[in-house]
Parts: C-alpha cells; structure tokens; sequence
C-alpha cells in the first residue's frame, strides 16, 4: 500500500524521502529510533484521503407518509457520512411520532 502511494504521488515521495534522510543524520546508529521517525510521515502519507481536508456530505431524504425530510451526514469517510444521516433521519423520525402520538394522546 505504502509503496503503490510512493509511486503515484510525488509530494508523498518527496516528504518520506526528507523524513527518512533527516532520520538517518538523527539517529545514524539507532534503527528503532529511525523506524519509530517514520510511523508519523507514513501514517499521513497512507491516510493520504484526509490529509486533502476532502470532506462528503450525504444528503438523506425520508418521510412517515405524512412529512417528509431532509437530513445531513458530514464526515471525511463517504460511509461516516452516510451512517450519520442515516441516524439522524431514524432519531428525527422517531421524535416526530412521539410528537404525533402525544398530540393524539391530548387529542383524545
């Protein structure tokens, strides 16, 4: 995985080059110390789809079969977002048949 990201983004290439050549003046004698310098850069060259500040908003509509709406899932993972609306349509949902119901309740 690592290695596929080097090959097709230069700017990843050249930041693991740098932290790497850094680490090796820094600590020349010492390969855990050199090791445990990479986990950050490769850490943020992998998680390279966050690192672009890409966010997905998913826009979920629902209806009761009386009203209908709209809610709204922000995350940097497309499945985040989806499961975000997703929860907030069932809650908004579920407040609008308690809504309902109690109205019926006083109604009646």
């Amino acid at each position: 995985m690592l290695r596929s990201r080097l090959r097709d983004d230069e700017a990843a290439r050249v930041a693991y080059e740098a932290t790497k050549l850094l680490l090796v003046a820094e600590h020349a004698d010492d390969r855990v110390a050199y090791t445990e310098g990479k986990t950050a850069t490769v850490r943020d060259i992998l998680d390279g789809g966050e690192a672009t500040g890409a966010v997905t908003r998913v826009l979920l509509s629902a209806t009761d079969g009386e009203r209908d709406w709209t809610t709204i899932g922000v995350s940097a993972n497309i499945i985040e977002a989806s499961w975000r609306a997703l929860e907030e349509s069932i809650v908004y949902g579920l407040l609008l048949a308690a809504e309902r119901s109690a109205d019926t309740s006083a109604a009646g």
